[in-house]
């Protein structure tokens, strides 16, 4: 018995251990098993790092969840796939984006908008904007941190233009972004995008790049905000080809030109900004450029020949503020012997040798000739003249500025000073004081010269009364024995002026010439207008089924009355704004205000006071031009007519009459 018991023991032990063995062989993971759990691993990462990236999509600067976003679920390339902003103004707008891990809102990223190309847009499918387009990948080279945002859009028009619009708004208050850091760019359908943006609000952006498009915008806001646009195309672009972006690039430049800003000038405004970004992003102190001694003698001389006084003959300064010229105490030929010395290189710009730029023609014709045939050592003699300038107005600075704290008091927004006083102070630095006065009134001396000093040194000798306009919207004035200088905020007035129009009702308004203008609107019935509309410079009649299409649309009322014709949303009487359109023809073709008024020869100090008739940034009518809209002319199935009747106010008959 004791022997039975001893082999059944032994038997179960057996079993037992085999059982275990069994158990831990098939329990040890196989190389299959292996791959499974590797791709498990990999699938459970990327949707950690997705869901990561869901929660910054989800959270603003302060951690609050966003409620108007649904972030999207699939990531591609550290890009958040198909976001959605429900607007209440522009629906639902699609998005990929890209927020680097690092962003926590503590502190400021910059915003990269890429707007995208046919093959991009939204019916092509989910993130195909990104997988098609490299410009979201690009830009990460450039500034690590950094939120790149790539709409997708449904078409190229003034829709998408609207909701590229929000949806920058949208970042630029939810995430904390560096507003003087905020890109776009738009490639082919993106771009014809871009330019509508850029013609709506291009304050917005710091900088644009169009890549093989064209320009469906208007011009005229982007030279007003001087927005720096870049165009990229090829000569032979398959589907714009290069004309169109020649003709933007002119037609921004013609702009530019009758604001008397030259290329050069726009070229370096757009390089020192630059300089300044990289100097803040690296924490620099100083910005350091490559003038050297020759640079200064061309200076010199342009500024003698432009009549620009003793401070223009002062030329480049070594160092002012962020700026420093370590340079300037080396000629050409020396940096370019130390550099041999060195066994290195350099680039030679080849827009050096274009002698469109005025620089350019000093340096290869003027100097040349001057050096062989008047005086060897030129370049050396005005460099040393600048020196003595530079000394010598620094000097009669700080003269001109203990005038000015003597002299000078404001009143709120105005400068004003005696002139019994200020006749006390050296002739010479009269002249420096008015100009620094009007450098304060302004915030810049760039165009302001000799000859509005000499004006208002006429003002000062004239008859108290006496009133005087000068650049930049200034005015100046002699009231007794006090001038006064300030920015004449009429024109600002006007830009925010908005009087919306009553039935019946007279309208007072001033227009460009200081004169009150009276405005009467009147609803008519079709059948009590004679058969052929009269047509005159004083009086114009409107499609008013057309202008409130929207209140006839609606069902429930059968024929538009009075009462809701007679709306805050109808006819404005105000003055131009950024935006401002006509319409033309019938079939839609529109002109932009600003060009209108370029057309018409009509001064950029006087185009802000000229009143016009308008319905959002729809321009109905422009008297003082005698242009209106052709979306509201009226036909044979008009049959509500608002007849608009202008006069002169009775008060100055005398300067003209009642109209």
């Amino acid at each position: 018995m004791e022997k039975r018991k001893l082999v059944l023991t032994i038997i179960g032990v057996v079993i037992l251990a085999m059982v275990i063995m069994v158990y831990i062989y098939f329990s040890k993971p196989g190389k299959d098993e292996k791959k499974n759990q590797q791709t498990i691993n990999q699938v459970q990462t990327v949707q950690q790092k997705t869901n990561e990236k869901k929660e910054n999509t989800e959270k603003n600067t302060s951690g609050d969840e966003l409620e108007n976003v649904t972030p999207g679920s699939e990531e591609y390339r550290g890009f958040l796939l198909d976001n959605v902003l429900h607007s209440s103004d522009e629906g639902d707008i699609h998005y990929n984006v890209y927020i680097p891990d690092s962003y926590d809102g503590t502190k400021e990223y910059a915003l990269y908008v890429t707007l995208p190309g046919y093959q991009g847009l939204y019916f092509q499918g989910v993130g195909e904007n990104i997988r098609t387009e490299d410009f979201g990948f690009e830009a990460q080279k450039y500034i690590t941190d950094m939120i790149i945002v790539a709409p997708q859009l449904n078409d190229w028009g003034q829709t998408s233009a609207d909701q590229t619009i929000e949806l920058t708004q949208y970042f630029l208050t939810h995430y904390k972004i560096n507003s003087s850091k905020v890109y776009i760019n738009g490639y082919s359908g993106g771009g014809e995008t871009l330019s509508l943006v850029l013609a709506k609000q291009p304050e917005l952006y710091t900088a644009a790049l169009m890549c093989s498009s064209q320009w469906d915008g208007a011009y005229e806001p982007v030279v007003e905000t001087k927005t720096p646009v870049y165009f990229v195309i090829g000569e032979s672009d398959e589907y714009y080809g290069s004309e169109p972006f020649k003709e933007a690039y002119q037609q921004i430049h013609e702009l530019y030109k009758e604001q008397g800003l030259s290329e050069e000038e726009a070229g370096r405004n757009c390089r020192y900004r630059c300089f300044e970004e990289v100097r803040k992003e690296l924490n620099f102190d100083k910005i350091a450029v490559a003038h050297h001694r020759d640079d200064q003698a061309e200076t010199v001389l342009w500024q003698i020949l432009r009549g620009s006084g003793l401070r223009g003959v002062c030329g480049m300064r070594a160092g002012r503020a962020n700026i420093i010229r370590p340079l300037l105490c080396l000629d050409r030929q020396q940096i370019e012997q130390i550099v041999r010395g060195n066994g290195d290189g350099w680039r030679e710009d080849a827009t050096n040798r274009e002698e469109k730029y005025t620089r350019n023609k000093i340096r290869n014709r003027v100097f040349p000739y001057i050096e062989q045939e008047i005086q060897p050592m030129a370049r050396r003699h005005l460099v040393e003249l600048a020196e003595d300038c530079q000394r010598a107005w620094d000097y009669i600075e700080r003269q001109m500025l203990e005038q000015y704290e003597r002299l000078v008091y404001r009143d709120g927004d105005t400068f004003c000073f005696s002139v019994d006083e200020w006749k006390k102070v050296d002739p010479y630095l009269q002249g420096q004081l008015l100009m620094h006065i009007m450098e304060q009134v302004c915030g810049s001396r760039k165009d302001i010269g000799r000859v509005h000093v000499d004006a208002l040194l006429r003002l000062a000798e004239g008859a108290t009364g006496k009133r005087l306009d000068l650049p930049y919207h200034m005015r100046a004035g002699k009231d007794y024995d006090k001038i006064w200088i300030r920015v004449d905020m009429q024109s600002n007035v006007h830009r925010n002026t908005l009087i919306p129009l009553r039935f019946d009702e007279r309208t007072v308004l001033q227009d460009s010439n200081g004169q009150e203008m009276v405005i009467t609107l009147r609803l008519t019935q079709r059948d009590d207008l004679p058969q052929n509309v009269p047509k005159n410079d004083c009086t114009k009649w409107f499609d008013c089924d057309r202008m409130y299409a929207d209140v006839l649309a609606d069902p429930t009322e059968k024929e538009a009355d009075r009462g809701h014709f007679d709306r805050d949303n109808g006819p404005v009487w105000r003055f131009p704004q950024e935006g401002d359109y006509l319409q033309l023809t019938g079939a839609g073709g529109t002109k932009t205000l600003a060009r209108i008024f370029i057309d018409a020869k009509i001064s950029v100090d006087k185009r802000g006071s000229i009143p016009v008739l308008a319905m959002g940034k729809h321009i109905i009518w422009i008297p003082e031009l005698g242009r209106v809209s052709a979306a509201f002319y009226v036909t044979e199935a008009t049959k509500h007519i608002i007849t608009a009747q202008l006069a002169h106010n009775i008060q100055t008959k005398e300067k003209g009459g009642v109209s």
